[in-house]
């Protein structure tokens, strides 16, 4: 019983740190594919990039901080629920999964092609 509960633990760690990391590797080129579409200097651009990277990542780290405490929330729960942490171990894992899938579908996965649209700019005196 010992095994299966640091094997656990082990593999949650593990999964968690490759979500972090994956998550603060992915905000700042979310970011600089974005600031593509802005109509600015290359220079206000990476600016721009940089400031919105820094400030989501500042967030993202204050929401980790708080799924620490999750956990131990969860895993409290669990115990005093069915005194064991199975029921907490897979919550987590049906947490897991849906995070692999919500990012695989938003960020991984190729979008589907749709026509380009070609648009020319209208000048404020076209419009008159």
């Amino acid at each position: 019983m010992m095994g299966g509960y640091v094997v656990g633990f082990i593999a949650l760690f593990l999964l968690s740190g490759i979500g972090n990391g994956s998550v603060y590797k992915m905000i700042p080129s979310i970011f600089e594919a974005r600031s593509r579409s802005l109509q600015m200097s290359e220079a206000e651009r990476a600016a721009w990039s940089r400031a919105m990277s820094g400030a989501l990542i500042g967030f993202a780290g204050a929401v980790g901080a708080l799924g620490g405490v999750g956990i131990n929330l969860a895993l409290r729960q669990s115990y005093l629920t069915s005194h064991s942490a199975t029921s907490a171990f897979w919550i987590f894992l049906a947490f897991y999964v849906v995070a692999c899938a919500v990012t695989w579908v938003m960020y991984v996965r190729r979008p589907v092609s749709a026509p380009e649209v070609t648009a020319e700019p209208v000048s404020d005196l076209a419009r008159t």
